[in-house]
C-alpha cells in the first residue's frame, strides 16, 4: 500500500506540471515549428495539453513504481514529498497574490490621497479636464474640489475611493493625458487606520511615465457607513 500511494501522489503531481509546460511553452513551440502557423483553438490546445497530462501520469507512474520496486522506495518518497512541498508553496503564492475582498463588518475603507502637480505639467488645462486618479477594486470615487489649494508653482488636489477589492496597492494617474504609477506601501488586509504617508514619486512601471513635479501622499480610513472622511 506504501508503495501504491506514493506512486500515486508521484504521478498526480508530476501530471498537472507537465499540463502546464505544454500549454505554456510546448504547444506554442509546435504550432510555430511543426503546424507552420496553421491554427489550433483553444479547445484543441487544452486537449492537447490534456492529453501530455495523462502521458507524464502514465509515464511518472510507471518509473515511480519500477524504481521503488528495485530498492529506491525513499529517494522516490522524497522526490514525491519535494514536489508536493512545490505545488503547496505555489499554491500559498497564488492564493497571496489573487484579489481579496476587505470586510470591516459594517465600516467601509475608504483610501484618501492627495496628489501635487507641478502647475506647467498640466499645460495650460483646467484641472477637471487635465487630471484623473483611479484604483482598480473601488467605487464612489471623487475629488474634494472644494479642498484644492494652491502651494507656490504646485496644485495640489485631495481625492478619495471606497475600496471593496484589492487587486494590488496601488494608484493610476493621468494627468494631460500622461499616465502615472504610484505603488501604495499598504499592508495585505489592514487592521486599521493608517497616517498620512510621506510624499511619494511615481514608480517605474509598464506603460507609465515619471515625470518632475509629481508626487501622491495617501492614507487608509476605516469609517462608518455614514461616516465621511475627516
Amino acid at each position: 500500500m506504501e508503495r501504491f500511494l506514493t506512486v500515486l501522489a508521484a504521478a498526480l503531481c508530476a501530471a498537472p506540471l507537465f499540463f502546464i509546460v505544454a500549454i505554456r511553452w510546448l504547444i506554442p513551440a509546435i504550432k510555430r515549428w511543426f503546424l507552420r502557423g496553421a491554427d489550433l483553438d483553444f479547445s484543441g490546445s487544452l486537449s492537447l495539453g490534456a492529453g501530455i497530462a495523462l502521458g507524464s501520469f502514465i509515464l511518472i507512474g510507471s518509473l515511480a513504481w519500477f524504481f521503488s520496486g528495485r530498492g529506491y522506495l525513499r529517494p522516490t518518497q522524497m522526490i514525491t514529498g519535494l514536489m508536493m512541498a512545490g505545488w503547496c508553496l505555489a499554491w500559498v503564492v497564488f492564493a497571496w497574490n489573487e484579489p481579496h475582498t476587505l470586510d470591516y463588518h459594517g465600516k467601509r475603507a475608504v483610501l484618501d490621497a492627495e496628489i501635487r502637480i507641478d502647475k506647467s505639467l498640466l499645460n495650460g488645462r483646467p484641472l477637471k479636464e487635465a487630471v484623473a486618479l483611479s484604483f482598480t477594486g473601488g467605487d464612489f470615487d471623487r475629488f474634494h474640489w472644494d479642498q484644492v489649494r494652491h502651494e507656490g508653482g504646485f496644485v495640489v488636489l485631495p481625492w478619495e475611493i471606497t475600496v471593496h477589492t484589492v487587486y494590488h496597492w496601488a494608484i493610476w494617474s493621468t494627468v494631460d493625458y500622461k499616465k502615472s504609477y504610484f505603488e501604495l506601501d499598504l499592508p495585505y488586509r489592514p487592521s486599521h487606520s493608517t497616517d498620512w504617508s510621506g510624499w511619494a514619486a511615481p514608480t517605474a512601471h509598464e506603460g507609465a511615465i515619471i515625470p518632475p513635479g509629481l508626487t501622491l501622499r495617501y492614507r487608509l480610513n476605516l469609517l462608518a457607513q455614514s461616516e465621511t472622511s475627516p
